[in-house]
């Protein structure tokens, strides 16, 4: 017979029995994994949510200067239309009789130069100057073949010169021209 001589708190437990102080450790250990475990899971969200904040902000940022750059561009476009239209109300239709100008000018009579060119509505008046009135007679021919009526005014030869001078009046500038183009 066995006889166990320590107080009652100190004998060893039977096997089906378990110390409360082991339960309220096992149990203070599963409580601190837990808060350890949710705190890692809170940090790591708690990181991306400020690496996801402070992307926004820099989009933010990108944002408001590409509207500064949007308004700035807006405001150059309103200046620039503005200046367009102040010089669309500078400009004057042209008449089709002065398209057809460089047509009166462009000859290949050697010897005749044309000095001035008057336009009054369609009609144009020529002044020049030649040493052969056979070089003023082919530029009147050329002049007739792309216009209405070619009428030579004056023709009077200058002072101790050698030159005649000339006054041509064209009627109706690149009228037959612009038949021949439609």
């Amino acid at each position: 017979m066995k006889i166990n001589l320590l107080p009652k708190e100190e004998r060893p437990l039977r096997q089906s029995q378990v110390r409360w102080e082991f339960l309220v450790g096992l149990l203070g250990a599963v409580i601190l994994g837990t808060v350890l475990v949710f705190t890692f899971l809170e940090v790591t969200t708690a990181n991306r949510l400020q690496v996801a904040y402070d992307d926004a902000l820099v989009r933010e940022y990108l944002l408001q200067s590409q509207v500064q750059a949007v308004t700035t561009l807006r405001q150059h476009v309103s200046a620039l239309e503005a200046r367009g239209s102040s010089y669309q109300q500078l400009i004057v239709e042209i008449p089709e009789s002065l398209r057809f100008l460089p047509m009166v000018f462009n000859h290949s009579v050697h010897g005749l130069w044309i000095e001035t060119a008057r336009w009054e509505g369609d009609g144009v008046y020529l002044t020049g100057y030649t040493r052969e009135r056979l070089a003023l007679t082919n530029y009147i021919n050329i002049l007739n073949e792309s216009h209405e009526e070619v009428t030579l005014v004056t023709s009077e030869p200058a002072e101790r010169t050698g030159f005649l001078v000339f006054e041509i009046n064209i009627e109706g500038v690149g009228a037959r021209a612009a038949a021949q183009l439609r």
